[in-house]
């Protein structure tokens, strides 16, 4: 047999049997499919990539441009695919790039070798890496079967059979679920020949759902003011992918034009900010801390008090603040500790005030109201 000059850089051997590959011979439908296969690699490849690099969401268009699957030679011993990485350009492919490819690789086997693994990355797959798995795994008839192997890598190995096909089919086949849910969000488009519109929720996803009857006015009221950041809060039932990623409404059933004031939807502008928010400085807001303060206003604050103005620390944390003539109040909210810091300042007479309020308490958020209860109405008892 002879040896391929490019056997030492080995990268991928496919061994096929069954019927149509007699005479150590492949048809060009089934060569076609690996062209399916590259492009998985490819995908879970970059997938790996945006894990080690959390800060960011950005992946070079050069990123694995320079590396593609070549069939070196069909092997007389069995109906066999030498495959290697080349580089498809005049210069050398980055090496991190390659160790990507790699590992994308080695996943791709694991998960072929054992469809119900439950590992971290295929629990995490995007629907379109799983639907290129599962027009993948139509590969093979019944009585057929393919190897897969890195022999030069780290000799990892899996066997795909007509059965396991099916059985990965049932395992990666994207499930859809549909659930009762309340978000809140921007109308960014709006197409009254298809009474369809969009919700771009605080994290920039849009999702499509039906106009429901009755409510186009006020659907094209938000498409309208969708600049000024006219946020509604929209109730339905939507659709999830089996990672409970949410896709589209399937039904709205009420919509509520928010105040822009309103604390959750303040608290959802607060978790966007990244670090540096402000001229290079300023602290990313913990999340978990926001959702405490989300929780807490949502207890505690009652619906006849004025809304505050919500403002990010470059520290961390967060300042509420009220402007109710002649008065200024404000509590620099210590995120961490759960206390509050009350200052009112009266901007006709000067006088101040100044209070510690533990925000675990329920008796400092009833002092709270009563204090905004008598600026509101005018009373001058500070």
């Amino acid at each position: 047999m002879h040896k391929n000059s490019s056997e030492e850089n080995l990268l991928l051997l496919c061994s096929l049997e069954g019927e149509r590959f007699g005479n150590h011979a492949v048809s060009l439908d089934v060569l076609s499919e690996f062209l399916l296969f590259e492009e998985l690699i490819r995908k879970v490849a970059r997938l790996k990539f945006l894990e080690d690099s959390s800060d960011s969401q950005f992946v070079s268009k050069e990123f694995l441009s320079g590396i593609a699957l070549k069939l070196t030679e069909v092997r007389e011993n069995s109906t066999s695919l030498s495959l290697i990485s080349t580089d498809r350009g005049n210069g050398l492919f980055p090496a991190t790039d390659y160790d990507y490819y790699k590992q994308a690789l080695d996943e791709i086997i694991d998960i072929i070798k054992d469809p119900k693994s439950t590992s971290i990355l295929f629990l995490q797959l995007p629907e379109e890496i799983l639907n290129l798995f599962v027009r993948f795994s139509k590969i093979l008839r019944d009585n057929e079967k393919m190897e897969i192997s890195t022999p030069s890598q780290n000799g990892k190995s899996a066997s795909l059979t007509a059965e396991k096909c099916k059985l990965l089919l049932s395992r990666l086949t994207p499930k859809k679920i549909n659930e009762e849910i309340t978000i809140r969000g921007l109308v960014s488009e709006a197409d009254q020949e298809k009474m369809t519109f969009k919700i771009q929720l605080a994290t920039g996803q849009s999702l499509k759902a039906p106009i429901p009857q009755g409510q186009l006015e006020k659907i094209l009221k938000l498409f309208n003011d969708y600049k000024k950041r006219a946020v509604a809060s929209f109730n339905g039932t939507a659709k999830y992918n089996h990672m409970h990623k949410l896709l589209e409404f399937n039904q709205i059933k009420h919509i509520s034009i928010l105040n822009p004031l309103n604390v959750e939807l303040q608290i959802d502008d607060l978790k966007n900010l990244k670090d540096g928010w402000l001229n290079g400085e300023g602290l990313t807001l913990n999340h978990d801390d926001l959702n405490w303060l989300s929780q807490a206003f949502t207890e505690n604050y009652f619906g006849d008090l004025p809304l505050p103005y919500l403002y990010p620390t470059v520290e961390g944390d967060v300042q509420a603040e009220w402007h109710l003539q002649p008065w200024d109040a404000s509590v620099e909210i210590n995120m961490e500790k759960h206390v509050g810091l009350w200052y009112l300042l009266n901007l006709e007479t000067e006088k101040e005030e100044e209070r510690e309020l533990d925000l675990d308490d329920r008796e400092c958020w009833e002092w709270l109201a009563g204090r905004l209860r008598s600026l509101t109405n005018n009373k001058n008892d500070s």
